[in-house]
């Protein structure tokens, strides 16, 4: 029996399913379908021999099988499997490298290690790229590594040596020996794994030396490297040409901040390891490197690249918006504090401010400073918004649904779920109980419909890591860094005549992306998709609970030895809500949508799948006004009438984000759990509700008479046939005066735009648009701007302030605002020419002023505030505040004026 105090108990969250703190989709190959488990289809690994090219089928999902077995019959194979495209990075000699030096024909030692390079030739293009380092067993020359010299292999007669030097021949003559053995390394056609893209290990078991000719005559037989090594070393990530051009040189080493572990700039350097454990003890990317400490002003100081910003704030704690900064916003955005002329448009804490300034002649100058220069040269944004973010899009993409792609798998569901027409437009049938066409016995009606509506995912991602390895003893130290944009569309639509309280959890999408190889390493990504339902209702009519969540920037590092150090950064979503209810309900719903964005890492022999799974979840509380009942009987009884000031149906909706990553087993803890975050509540007027008590019959909870019509659907589709669709930004409370209107400079040419990220940037004004950043803002009648378009406040920090009069201005959810910061709002000033512009106000109304920085070699120009608007742009460009304030090399700063 539901007890008449589960209205109450149901909105204010205490009434829930229970959910258990575990990872719900696992790193497995299964699909769970409320009851029963299917298997997914088993595909094959498949080997690419064409060097730097997509050639392999996309036909086949992606599948992982833990601790398979082979039988007596059976010889091993690979247990990864990954039958999507594959790009090989072909061997090369890095440009650093000099070629032209003679002591490169002696032979390496096996303690100092071998480095051999894979991927882009040139500096001057994007591209993989990848280090090897072996400790091979014997002496070993890289015939590639020196213009000395050039060889031929025949299968009979091994490997000829030709040397055009007499003094490169000559060392090879002294060191080029059997008394240690000696390992000869080329990428020579024939020899080896040459048409796999692969060099050639060439053991040499006899030596002929033609002196007349110049010549060394190899015998041997072409080795696995396996065979002929100690330890292995590797690290791979993404050279990124652009970013070598804007510090001014095409660097002539290895290390460089271009070569791009996730977008870090103060990432550990592909150098040449000098000994056994140099290679995979380097810091990996941002969140393992140490940034240098503030000696000058002794602010915190976080490393340079894209989560610099995050990685700060995380520096410095968290906590809730404080009652303080609430009442601010709240005085703000009620209007209370308007009492200025009718015909004003500026608010009393505007015009208040504009009076007491008058008598304050060094802040009148201050203003005039930044009128003067601000108006006298407007400033025009350098790029669009479309090139914030767009950095990591360059390594591997995912989307699904994904009705346009080549992969069956990115659009077929799995199981027995369909795509079908719900109330709301198409989405997938996760539930169908009873029939909404046929009239039971007792002349009710009683069905149940439980709907994903137009659910999926979409995101970029890029994958660099570092490993190390020795063929007896496998993985000995190893670490892969994750970076993802990422964004969710789930939606949970309810159409019943029902009470129903039951858990549910699907498998929607799993299919195999792009894999990359070099040498004896093969990474494949996949990524799954499933839904997770916690529902406990009793309804009449339709509910439709939802939302548009997404994260930029986010990184992970995966431990591939010690779970334990796994860490993470910049993975707390943005959230615009949908909530339609329509009806006479009493429920609580909520949808979970896990991806899992996972690499199957093979290195040699071993092989291992890891990876993260993130897990969005919204949920969705409606009661209809009065006291809703159920029954003895199985009855809903309904006294109807006004709750809460709400004559209707009263919604609350709040949401939550869980990642787990490395292996994801059942029961592992997650990485970070946000835990539930209560947005607004909401009333809907009523629809058509009755005036006097009545009976709303149903079964009682957790006794389910309707029959399960949910894998008999005649009229759905397993094939999805709908693109994701963005859910549109919208005032989150519609009874106030407010507006959501962009923010622009006088002469319109460019916009400032909030990020997921929390950045907030000024772009070009152009009809291009960014899903991770949001261009309309929140704005109270007065033209005062309190949040951003998914409802976010503004802040500065009071310590970078005081000490430097500048700070960073960022957006933050009111559950999480860093420790230091000062909430503010963007309030119009009175411009003494005649025209308004904004200016930036905290609580105790202090003013200070809107500047955009531009950076070197970057695309995205992102906004500060200071106190004097002359020293204040010279203070952003100082080196000394980079790692505590600009987080990049700033090129210039200009003050900035925006109109209301």
């Amino acid at each position: 029996m539901l007890p008449v105090a589960f209205a109450a108990a149901l909105f204010l969250g205490a009434a829930h399913p229970a959910v258990a703190d575990r990872p719900h989709f696992p790193l497995r190959n299964s699909t769970t379908n409320a009851t029963e488990t299917q298997a997914a289809p088993v595909v094959v690994w498949t080997t690419v021999t064409q060097i730097v090219t997509q050639t392999a089928d996309a036909g086949c999902p992606a599948n992982y099988a833990l601790n398979r077995k082979p039988t007596a019959t059976e010889s091993p194979t690979a247990t990864f499997v990954n039958s999507a495209p594959a790009a090989t990075l072909s061997p090369n000699v890095h440009w650093s490298y000099d070629t032209k030096a003679i002591e490169n024909v002696i032979p390496v030692e096996p303690k100092k290690g071998c480095e051999l390079y894979y991927g882009v030739s040139e500096p001057s293009k994007s591209g993989y790229y990848a280090f090897v380092t072996y400790f091979f067993k014997s002496p070993a020359v890289n015939i590639d590594h020196t213009d000395h010299l050039a060889a031929e292999y025949h299968e009979k007669n091994g490997m000829t040596v030709s040397f055009n030097n007499k003094e490169a021949f000559k060392h090879a003559l002294d060191t080029w020996t059997m008394a240690n053995g000696l390992l000869l390394i080329a990428y020579i056609p024939g020899c080896g794994d040459y048409a796999k893209g692969e060099r050639c290990y060439f053991n040499v078991t006899a030596i002929e030396y033609k002196h007349d000719q110049l010549v060394i005559v190899a015998k041997g037989d072409s080795m696995h490297p396996d065979q002929v090594t100690n330890l292995g070393e590797t690290e791979w990530g993404w050279w990124n040409a652009n970013k070598d051009k804007a510090h001014g040189s095409a660097s002539a080493s290895a290390s460089g901040d271009a070569f791009a572990w996730g977008t870090s700039t103060a990432s550990a350097s592909p150098s040449s390891p000098t000994g056994a454990s140099s290679g995979a003890s380097k810091p990996l990317g941002q969140l393992e490197c140490t940034a240098p400490a503030d000696d000058a002003h002794g602010l915190p100081t976080a490393c340079l690249g894209s989560n610099f910003d995050q990685l700060l704030d995380k520096q410095l704690g968290y906590t809730a918006l404080s009652p303080e900064a609430k009442q601010f916003l709240d005085s703000l955005s009620s209007g209370s504090n308007v009492t200025g002329p009718a015909n004003s448009t500026l608010s009393a804490r505007a015009l208040r401010m504009r009076r007491r300034s008058l008598a304050q002649r060094g802040f009148w100058s201050g203003v005039w400073n930044f009128f003067k220069t601000a108006f006298t040269a407007v400033y025009n944004a350098v790029a669009s918004v479309i090139s914030i973010g767009g950095a990591i899009d360059r390594d591997f993409s995912f989307k699904a649904p994904d009705p346009e792609s080549s992969n069956t798998w990115a659009k077929t569901l799995l199981g027995d779920l369909t795509q079908t027409q719900s109330p709301w437009g198409e989405a997938i049938l996760l539930k169908s109980l009873g029939s909404s066409n046929a009239v039971g016995d007792d002349g009710v009606l009683k069905y149940m419909n439980v709907y994903c509506v137009g659910c999926g995912a979409s995101g970029h991602a890029r994958v660099a890591g570092r490993a190390r390895w020795s063929p007896l003893a496998g993985l000995q130290e190893g670490r892969l860094e994750l970076q993802a944009n990422m964004q969710f569309v789930l939606k949970l639509g309810i159409d019943a005549e029902f009470s129903l309280r039951q858990n549910l959890e699907y498998d929607l999408f799993n299919y195999g992306l792009p894999a990359l190889s070099f040498g004896v390493v093969t990474i494949g990504p996949y990524v799954s998709v499933g839904a997770r339902v916690g529902l406990e209702a009793a309804a009449r009519g339709k509910v439709l609970v939802g939302a548009e969540m997404g994260m930029q920037d986010s990184l992970v590092v995966i431990d591939l030895v010690n779970p334990g150090d796994n860490k993470n950064s910049g993975w707390d979503p943005y959230f615009k809500p949908v909530f339609e209810a329509s009806g006479e309900v009493a429920l609580s719903a909520e949808l979970g949508l896990p991806v899992g964005l996972k690499c199957g890492l093979k290195i040699s022999s071993w092989e291992k799948a890891v990876g993260v799974v993130d897990e969005p979840s919204i949920k969705g509380t409606a009661k209809v006004s009065g006291s809703v009942n159920l029954t003895d009987a199985g009855s809903i009884v309904g006294a109807f009438g006004d709750s809460d000031g709400c004559d209707g149906i009263l919604t609350q909706i709040s949401w939550r984000n869980r990642l787990w990553a490395g292996l994801v087993e059942p029961g592992d803890a997650p990485l970070l759990d946000t835990q539930d975050r209560a947005l607004f509540r909401k009333c809907i007027g009523k629809d058509n509700k009755p005036a006097r008590r009545e009976l709303l019959d149903g079964p009682r909870p957790m006794r389910i008479t309707a029959t399960d019509k949910t894998a008999r659907s005649s009229t759905g589709s397993k094939s999805l046939t709908y693109n994701v669709q963005g859910v549109p930004t919208e005032l989150y409370n519609q009874t106030l005066n407010h507006r959501l209107l962009p923010l622009v400079n006088p002469t319109r040419s460019t916009r400032i735009v909030s990020c997921a990220n929390g950045n907030l940037y000024a772009v070009q004004n152009d009809n291009q648009d960014n899903e991770y950043c949001f261009g309309l803002w929140d704005t109270t009648g007065q033209s005062e701007v309190v949040y951003d378009g998914v409802h976010r406040s503004l802040h500065y920090y009071s310590e970078t302030m005081s000490r430097l009069g500048v700070s960073r201005l960022r957006a933050s959810d009111a559950a999480q605002v860093p420790r230091t910061a000062v909430t503010v709002a963007l309030v119009p000033f009175r411009n003494p020419d005649g025209d308004d512009f904004y200016v930036v106000i905290d609580h105790a109304e202090q003013v200070l002023f809107p500047i955009v920085c531009d950076f070197a070699g970057e695309t995205a120009s992102k906004l500060f505030v200071v106190s004097d608007p002359v020293a204040g742009p010279e203070t952003l460009r100082r080196k000394d505040v980079l790692y505590s304030v600009t987080g990049g090399d700033v090129s210039k700063c200009h003050p900035l004026a925006l109109k209301p």
